[in-house]
């Protein structure tokens, strides 16, 4: 294990950007976490197949609506190349048939915005980062 957690953030939602870099605020300044951002499912998943040799991203938190490529197909293809790679899906819009979909399809999890960030914070230790 690497001793920074890099983690991509998927979202069309730039504001959510700001949420996640005020609420990690002191884990990214110890330099435990460190954060990409990416506005679809197609540029996260350029940004790995790019840089898999010199970043290892560990974990995906993904938005599932989104233009150009989507969450659900971030996450298949995610699951098929990358498999090591832990991947959390974010809707505003939780149905059981989107959850199923997603546990299908390989997510580790599932997440509901707005975001319980102490909530996150626990699940990504809970999957053994940190």
């Amino acid at each position: 294990m690497t001793d920074i957690i890099n983690i991509a953030l998927v979202d069309d939602e730039v504001e959510v950007f700001n949420l996640f870099k005020m609420h990690f605020r002191k884990e990214i300044r110890s330099g435990l976490y460190n954060f990409f951002f990416f506005e679809n499912g197609e540029e996260c998943y350029e940004f790995l197949e790019r840089n898999k040799d010199e970043v290892e991203i560990l974990l995906i938190l993904s938005d599932v609506n989104m233009p150009v490529m989507d969450g659900l197909t971030l996450l298949t293809l995610v699951h098929n190349n990358y498999g090591y790679v832990k991947v959390f899906m974010i809707t505003a819009y939780e149905t059981e048939e989107l959850v199923s979909k997603a546990n299908e399809l390989g997510a580790t999890g599932f997440l509901s915005k707005p975001l319980d960030f102490n909530q996150l914070k626990k699940q990504i230790k809970e999957i053994g980062f940190v």
